[in-house]
This record gives C-alpha cells, sequence and structure tokens, in this order.
C-alpha cells in the first residue's frame, strides 16, 4: 500500500513539472513575434503610393511599404531629395511604414542675415 501511495506522489510531481515546463514554453513563443518598432531618418531617394526609400547615414537605403494606414499628412507633397523622418513596425520580413514626417532642411529652416546697406 505504501509503494502504490509513494508511486500516486511521484506521478503527480511529473505531471505537474511537465505542465510548468509547457505553459512557459507556450508563453515564451508570442513574444517573438511581436513586431519591433524603429525609425529611419534620411533623404528620400524614391516614394510612390506603396514604397519609400530613404537613404540613412547608419542604415543605408531602407525600403519600406507604404498602407492605407500610414500617417503622411504633412508628407503628401514629399519628392525624392527631400528629408523625412519614417517611423515604421518591422516583422518577420516585411518593414511597414506607420508615420512619414517631412522634415526641413537647414538652408530653409533659418532665415538668411540681412544684407548691410552702405
Amino acid at each position: 500500500m505504501t509503494r502504490i501511495k509513494t508511486l500516486f506522489v511521484l506521478l503527480a510531481i511529473m505531471v505537474t513539472t511537465a505542465q510548468g515546463a509547457i505553459a512557459a514554453e507556450k508563453k515564451a513563443a508570442p513574444a517573438a513575434d511581436k513586431p519591433q518598432y524603429r525609425q529611419v531618418t534620411g533623404d528620400v531617394v524614391s516614394l510612390n503610393t506603396s514604397i519609400i526609400v530613404v537613404k540613412s547615414k547608419s542604415k543605408g537605403d531602407v525600403s519600406l511599404m507604404i498602407t492605407n494606414k500610414t500617417n503622411m499628412n504633412d508628407a503628401k507633397a514629399m519628392k525624392a531629395g527631400d528629408r523625412a523622418r519614417v517611423h515604421y513596425k518591422e516583422d518577420k520580413n516585411s518593414k511597414t511604414a506607420t508615420k512619414i514626417v517631412k522634415l526641413t532642411t537647414q538652408a530653409s529652416a533659418t532665415p538668411a542675415a540681412p544684407k548691410a546697406v552702405r
């Protein structure tokens, strides 16, 4: 009788330990699937209705998909050569722009000094 009780206790411990390991394994898997949110700042190389390519000093040329959910209110008149900051989410194999902001260049941001009168 004691052997049977011992056997059931050991069996209960093994089942409990196995359930904990399986639960921990299932929780770790979804964390790897979450998209990572990033941003890139640089000059626009090309832009169309579905893709923007930004040339960054640190990341090189970065191609990003544009969707109907992409916020580009102040960037609608953007063209190649303009400076931009693009916020995007990176999934397994895709980079999707979430927000595109047109930046002002240094020349247009600071007004020219007035000329001296002689």
